[in-house]
């Protein structure tokens, strides 16, 4: 599996908040695709249950948390899709919407080696029906939905058919029952002391800042080499779930 990093620079139409960079960017990525015809938009988005790539925030970073109109930014989207990667390569620096525009775009294949920590750039989100996953689960509930979660996105992505409606069945299937025989993360490490807020559709969320120790077998390196690419956890499409990484020496 292939991990595809594309880096676009953008000029901003507008001063934009710290708190709503994962918006506008999301709206820029999603306007992008729609624009184009709906059997392209069906092929890249709405066929799979887990989206197949993830974006970060704009650099360099302001100290006042406002990104300003007329100045230029860069940020940095990751696919294991090749498809996903020349679409946005022959497309995002061309796209521009009433707030941001593309300007430049490089691309690169992430090189795979050996990784010995992940660490989170935007913060992850686990959704619950109570909200914060620390007001109704443990801290061995939140490791094992986290390790079910990476698993389930690993195997559907390496195991899943042409049609959806199968896709659909096997989702419910994969992880739960395979998920205590895999040695994925030795330690994580919250980096966060309060809940980070996150901003989705108008709505108020809470997650985390999360450094993951990768342990040193190969299906733990197959998988933290394809979370580089999908991000970790949920909402990877809209701005959670970024990772950087480390590798051994």
């Amino acid at each position: 599996m292939e991990v595809y990093e594309m880096k676009l620079k953008v000029k901003l139409k507008k001063d934009i908040f710290l708190k709503d960079i994962p918006t506008y960017i999301t709206r820029f990525m999603d306007m992008n695709l729609s624009a184009n015809p709906p059997l392209l938009y069906l092929m890249l988005i709405l066929e799979y249950l887990y989206k197949q790539y993830t974006f970060d925030a704009f650099y360099p970073i302001e100290e006042d948390k406002i990104y300003k109109k007329d100045k230029i930014y860069s940020f940095r989207v990751r696919t294991i899709s090749q498809k996903i990667a020349n679409y946005f390569l022959d497309t995002l620096m061309f796209f521009e919407n009433k707030d941001i525009q593309g300007l430049t775009l490089n691309i690169r294949v992430v090189e795979k080696k050996l990784i010995e920590k992940l660490y989170t750039i935007t913060p992850i989100l686990m959704k619950t029906d109570e909200g914060y996953w620390r007001y109704s689960m443990t801290f061995e509930e939140f490791e094992k939905r986290l390790k079910i979660n990476c698993l389930k996105k690993y195997l559907y992505f390496t195991q899943k058919g042409d049609d959806i409606a199968v896709d659909s069945e096997l989702l419910k299937k994969l992880g739960e029952d395979k998920s205590d025989d895999l040695d994925l993360f030795t330690n994580i490490k919250f980096i966060n002391r309060m809940p980070v807020p996150i901003v989705y559709k108008g709505r108020k969320l809470v997650g985390d800042k999360v450094e993951l120790q990768v342990a040193n077998n190969e299906r733990a390196q197959d998988i933290a080499h394809m979370l580089l690419g999908t991000g970790l956890l949920e909402n990877c499409a809209r701005g959670c779930g970024f990772l950087n990484f480390k590798t051994y020496e």
